[in-house]
């Protein structure tokens, strides 16, 4: 379903006009029902002048058992006989809008007036009419701000900026290499019992790690190189002149701790040339869901991260009603002169507290 994520916010975003004579643990009660009727009305449409059509010719009829006939012309397995063709009808007298929408309810075939008779829902009608929920004029005032949903919703955007790494085998990447996992598991065996070859194992372990520290010693004198396929080169030529056959894991491994963040560096890109992102500088952004998102990146990120894009992949919609935004109302503080003087009467009422402590 197209915009599915949008509609369910919709329909709960409707559900605030529940507020006052339901709780929002009740929305459910009122929201869940009407969405089924919705739905049902919805599928019924099409159809619902020929069903009403037939029922009539049907109608004084021997015929006791009509509903096979009416689900077929409807083409589903449900029917509404109501004289409304549709819910949008039933505005059209919002004074008895209450006994039309159980009029309504009540022209569902069997099975389907079950379904709507399992919620519950009958026992609602009367409330939301009493507190005119079922159908009103909504004006804005002090209290009432009217909105379209769309005005509530913002997408959630990342912002990601790519990848620049600068490598070098000093003794900071040293460091960092014996202390990852891949590299200090070449000294370990999970030869329990037998000791000889789990001993075997981890002298032939330590004997690729000296070899990669010494393969590495060749790379040193290369300085600091600021473009990652350029060293990936260099360490394959080193490890390939040296003997040294290293898995890709343990590479990668290596690779990461020879490795640091520089902004001068060039972007790091991936297996189709396109640049990969940096997680630490990854960001997110709150767009209106009016407003275009690339217009908004141009006026908002691009002039301070002019490198920088959107991942459109992790895009999400969401939606926040700010109460203060819409209702807040700045209250001035009291004059000086006033606070001044209550103060001096509070000041008044302590000194005479005290000086009847201490007759």
């Amino acid at each position: 379903m197209d915009n599915f994520n949008e509609k369910v916010s919709f329909i709960w975003s409707v559900a605030d006009l529940l507020r006052g004579p339901y709780r929002p643990n009740q929305y459910k009660d009122v929201m869940l029902p009407m969405t089924v009727l919705r739905r049902l009305d919805c599928v019924l449409e099409p159809t619902k002048e020929k069903v009403l059509g037939r029922l009539k010719s049907l109608q004084g009829g021997k015929l006791k058992n009509i509903e096979p006939i009416l689900c077929r012309v409807s083409g589903v397995p449900f029917y509404n006989t109501s004289r409304f063709i549709t819910l949008e009808k039933l505005k059209g007298d919002p004074n008895n809008i209450a006994s039309n929408l159980t009029h309504y309810i009540k022209g569902f075939s069997t099975q389907a007036r079950k379904i709507i008779e399992h919620f519950g829902f009958g026992e609602h009608i009367a409330k939301l009419d009493k507190a005119d929920r079922l159908y009103g004029e909504f004006k804005e005032n002090e209290h009432v701000r009217i909105f379209d949903y769309s005005d509530l919703g913002y997408r959630r955007i990342t912002v990601e900026r790519p990848l620049r790494l600068n490598f070098a085998e000093n003794n900071e990447g040293l460091a960092r290499l014996k202390e990852a996992t891949a590299f200090s598991n070449l000294a370990t065996s999970r030869k329990r019992k037998d000791t000889k070859a789990a001993q075997a194992e981890i002298a032939e372990g330590m004997g690729l790690q000296n070899a990669i520290i010494s393969a590495l010693e060749g790379v040193a004198v290369k300085g600091v190189v600021k473009n990652r396929e350029e060293f990936v080169k260099m360490l394959k030529e080193a490890f390939k002149e040296s003997g040294v056959k290293v898995p890709a894991v343990l590479f990668k491994a290596i690779l990461t701790a020879l490795s640091g963040r520089d902004e001068t560096a060039d972007i790091c890109t991936d297996s189709n040339g396109k640049p990969e992102p940096d997680p630490e500088l990854r960001d997110y952004e709150n767009v209106p869901l009016k407003e275009d998102v690339g217009e908004y990146i141009k006026r908002e990120v691009l002039p301070h991260v002019p490198d920088a894009w959107m991942d459109e992949s992790k895009t999400k919609i969401g939606y926040e009603v700010n109460f203060n935004r819409y209702f807040y109302k700045y209250t001035p503080p009291r004059p000086l002169g006033q606070i001044e003087a209550d103060l001096k009467q509070i000041e008044k009422k302590i000194a005479e507290m005290l000086s009847k402590v201490t007759e």
